[in-house]
């Protein structure tokens, strides 16, 4: 499953890793318990929904889905409003004051959310070597997975890896980058400002503080924290 709070603590999406039951959204009551409603995102080609993420006001949900795209879901409606984009997402996230929406793939993507215009862009090559882990028949998706970004809660800052973490042919014991560097970019005018050495071996997970000054980043075998100057 995937799960994902609204900001006020009260309601609750959830997602479930389950073919048979499709690409459906549900909502909790995160207080009775309840489940207020279920959304299923209506194309063929998609198999299931995976992460989740809360507008800050609590209106949307954007979810990502299998084999490829990024939905927006009313809350209110309930519908899916707008397909973000097509092309297939490891991680999602809002900027605190709602304004900007990451999504972190092959190519990281920013959207400014009241016009959905593109603000920033990053693009990793694609290795044409699968694991023998992962179906053929989808995106390799532990490396899609591995390409974690976030937006610091004043929207100005986007953090996300600087480069491609190659793996290698097995999932477990991969030929690993000794550290997954981190690059921090000014969304206004994509201007790159730091490289963080970052994690060692592998990046799993990118968070930052309400005050956007503090960065963590969480690896396999360490947790780091860095002071974002201004």
């Amino acid at each position: 499953m995937w799960l994902a709070f609204s900001l006020d603590g009260c309601t609750l999406a959830v997602t479930e890793a389950n073919p048979a039951h499709g690409p459906e959204v549900q909502l909790w009551d995160g207080v009775n318990q309840d489940q207020l409603w279920s959304v299923r995102i209506d194309d063929p080609a998609i198999t299931v929904a995976r992460q989740l993420a809360f507008s800050p006001d609590g209106r949307y949900i954007a979810v990502t889905t299998l084999p490829e795209g990024v939905w927006l879901i009313d809350v209110v409606q309930p519908a899916v409003v707008r397909q973000i984009q097509a092309e297939p997402v490891g991680s999602i996230a809002f900027s605190l004051d709602g304004s900007r929406l990451s999504v972190g793939g092959y190519t990281i993507k920013t959207y400014d959310t009241t016009t959905w215009e593109l603000v920033h862009e990053q693009t990793f090559p694609v290795s044409e070597v699968p694991t023998v882990t992962e179906p053929s028949t989808l995106t390799n998706t532990f490396r899609l997975d591995s390409m974690r970004a976030v937006i610091s809660p004043d929207g100005q800052w986007l953090a996300a890896p600087a480069a491609d973490p190659a793996s290698g042919s097995d999932f477990f014991v991969g030929r690993y980058p000794l550290r997954q560097p981190i690059t921090l970019r000014w969304l206004a005018d994509d201007r790159r400002v730091r490289v963080l050495s970052g994690s060692p071996r592998s990046l799993d997970k990118l968070l930052v503080g309400p005050d956007s000054r503090w960065l963590i980043d969480v690896g396999l075998s360490e947790i780091r924290v860095w002071r974002v100057e201004e």
